[in-house]
């Protein structure tokens, strides 16, 4: 995954570990951070890895659903 280092992207991306934050309005660098995933196909598939079980464990429905109802219940 490849995002700005903007708004709230940076809580989804963790630059190395899940994905790369690139500076906003910079082509070079987002350039630079899709060649690094074209030429380092383990880099890319490690990170996608990472990002998928980021989302798939932090951001479940039914996680989000359970803390809505405990809340109205609350």
């Amino acid at each position: 995954t490849i995002g700005t280092n903007a708004g709230g992207v940076p809580e989804l991306i963790s630059n190395g570990k899940n994905g790369i934050l690139v500076t906003p309005k910079n082509p070079d660098a987002l350039a630079d951070a899709i060649l690094s995933l074209i030429n380092d196909s383990k880099l890319a598939s490690t990170l996608g890895a990472a990002g998928r079980k980021r989302i798939v464990t932090g951001f479940d429905s039914r996680l989000g659903a359970e803390t809505i109802m405990a809340e109205i219940a609350r």
